[in-house]
Order: structure tokens, then sequence, then C-alpha cells
């Protein structure tokens, strides 16, 4: 009836409106490893910190965190040092 139909709606427009916020959020993360993965790069290729942190927007912190790993994993968080 007419409910039904109202609720199918309301329901596909609440999956789509997640599957772009899920894209967005995928793509933000994407973004931020990259950033992480060539500051580690640049680290371990002897750039110096302030040209490091010119050109990848970290903060200090997360520069001596990076410092302190052996090898780069894509899940890295800095929330949670």
């Amino acid at each position: 009836g007419k409910f039904s139909s109202t609720a199918m709606r309301l329901l596909s427009q609440a999956r789509k409106e997640g599957h772009r916020e899920g894209r967005r959020e995928g793509l933000h993360q994407g973004i931020d490893a990259g950033v992480k993965k060539v500051a580690f790069q640049m680290l371990r290729e002897g750039l110096s910190d302030d040209l490091i942190l010119s050109v990848t927007g970290l903060t200090q912190r997360q520069l001596d965190y990076l410092k302190g790993l052996k090898e780069f994993k894509l899940d890295i968080d800095f929330d949670e040092e």
C-alpha cells in the first residue's frame, strides 16, 4: 500500500546517502594513509623534518611517531598512541 511505498522510498534514500557518506569517508582515509606513507618514505630518504612537515601538513608529533616505526602500515592511527 501507500505506507510501504513511502517506507521503501525513504529506505532507498537513506541507503543512497549511506553509500555516499561511506565513499567520502573511504576517500578521506585513503588520502590520509597516502600522506602518512609519503612522509614515511621521505623520512627514509633522509629529508629534513621541516620539508616533510611543510609538504605533508603533519604535526611534529605525528612525524616523530612515524620516525619510531620500522615499517609502514596503512592503518596507522595517530590517535591511538
